[in-house]
């Protein structure tokens, strides 16, 4: 008996990974573009919180990965939606991947207006389209969103955002226009990886 007996035909969908479907999820880091299909595979799975002990290294990427959704500390985060609290209209300024915009959201009225501004690095994170689609999924559940892609100081940037002024909260990244976005809030919040400064404004 040949050894291709004991070899039956298999649909792709079912059975373990095999070590080539494995690399070519891994390859979308890369080249995300290039795999349509897999990734709409994706919107259906859950990441586990936790990888097995002997995938260390696979465990590290994905640790620093989930970072980047919001690299804020939890009691910075709590601190700003404190301040975002039922604002009906909010300016984020550094938005990153977007992980901070979910966040002001949920503490928001349902219809409510939120515009982030960021210049998205050009790496393997993706950062402009990891953004754009966290900006389309806050559109679907209800919420009004303007995105804005560039340098926060250019100055035809920021006359484009002044036109959704004023707002009930500002959130700025401290270096990303303190200055010129700081007038279009009552209330502002300088943020960097110290905490929050809070700019009160009659």
């Amino acid at each position: 008996m040949g050894m291709m007996d004991f070899v039956k035909p298999q649909e792709w969908t079912t059975g373990p990974l095999t070590l080539d479907e494995m690399i070519k999820l891994f390859s979308i880091i890369d080249d995300p573009s290039s795999a349509d299909n897999i990734r709409k595979a994706l919107r259906f799975y859950e990441a586990p919180k936790t990888v097995k002990a002997e995938w260390k290294e696979v465990g590290e990427m994905l640790e620093r990965l989930k970072v980047y959704d919001c690299h804020l500390p939890k009691e910075t985060v709590e601190q700003i939606l404190s301040l975002a609290k039922g604002a009906k209209a909010v300016l984020v300024v550094g938005a990153g991947f977007g992980g901070i915009l979910k966040r002001v959201v949920s503490v928001m009225p349902k219809g409510s207006l939120i515009v982030a501004v960021e210049n998205p690095q050009d790496d393997y994170r993706n950062q402009a389209a990891s953004l754009k689609e966290t900006c389309r999924q806050l559109m679907i559940l209800g919420a009004k969103v303007e995105l804005f892609l560039g340098n926060s100081l250019s100055p035809k940037l920021v006359q484009a955002v002044e036109g959704y002024a004023p707002f009930g909260f500002a959130l700025v990244a401290k270096g990303q226009g303190e200055e010129q976005y700081g007038p279009m809030a009552r209330l502002m919040g300088i943020v960097d990886d110290a905490g929050v400064e809070i700019v009160y404004r009659e």
